[in-house]
């Protein structure tokens, strides 16, 4: 071979590689798309006797598809879950009747990125810390059974509850037409004036209003020699 004469060529080849490579523009990779969604994740929290919980994805700059799960535990058992969906962002709330014991929430969500994008897609968890509630028992409205009261005749009830802090607050719906319930005694009277059958819902809030109770029955106004009118 003749040396001299590769040399030159050899130079020239290497010259025209590097002029090459120069001329390639390698694009810089984004930066991870974790940045551009964020996530929180609320303490479990007692209110009017319910605790709820709720988690939130939001996502600025993109408009990625987002799953998000919720759950609420109670002393380590699952009591509420939920699972809703968005795009650029979601949001969730699960609750539960407050009983005693120590509550955590956590949450799960699964973005997928447009294309293009570090990383296509992620799953991101959060999760809050342990709180405990001394909840008030739920208060329970004794069941006084299907009612008849005989037209033209007055009637009188005396409801009764337990459990909660009294004294109860009472109030009532669908008593039949002239009937009402008084909301310091729970005492149902009055003298009811058109024949039908009724739905009765009776309700007791204790002091406090945390957890209360209820009762539904049926309440028949009818006259002595028809049953069923």
């Amino acid at each position: 071979m003749n040396i001299r004469r590769w040399l030159p060529r050899r130079g020239l080849l290497i010259a025209a590689m590097m002029a090459a490579a120069a001329a390639v523009v390698v694009p810089a990779a984004p930066a991870s798309a974790a940045v551009f969604c964020t996530m929180s994740i609320g303490t479990p929290l007692l209110n009017g006797g319910v605790i709820t919980a709720n988690s939130f994805v939001n996502c600025s700059d993109f408009t990625p598809t987002v799953n998000l799960s919720l759950f609420l535990y109670r002393d380590g058992v699952l009591v509420d879950h939920t699972l809703t969906g968005g795009t650029g962002g979601a949001g969730a709330i699960v609750a539960e009747t407050c009983r005693p014991g120590t509550y955590q929430a956590t949450a799960s969500a699964t973005i997928w990125y447009p294309p293009g994008n570090i990383p296509g897609a992620e799953t991101i968890n959060r999760s809050t810390g342990a709180i405990s509630y001394n909840c008030l028992p739920t208060v329970v409205v004794a069941n006084p059974g299907a009612q008849t009261t005989l037209y033209p005749d007055s009637a009188s009830l005396q409801m009764t509850a337990s459990g909660g802090s009294g004294p109860y607050t009472w109030s009532a719906t669908g008593l039949p037409t002239g009937l009402s319930i008084n909301s310091s005694t729970g005492l149902i009277s009055g003298r009811p004036t058109v024949l039908a059958l009724y739905s009765v819902t009776v309700r007791a809030t204790p002091a406090g209003g945390a957890n209360p109770g209820s009762v539904t029955f049926s309440w028949r106004v009818r006259r002595e020699a028809c049953p069923t009118c």
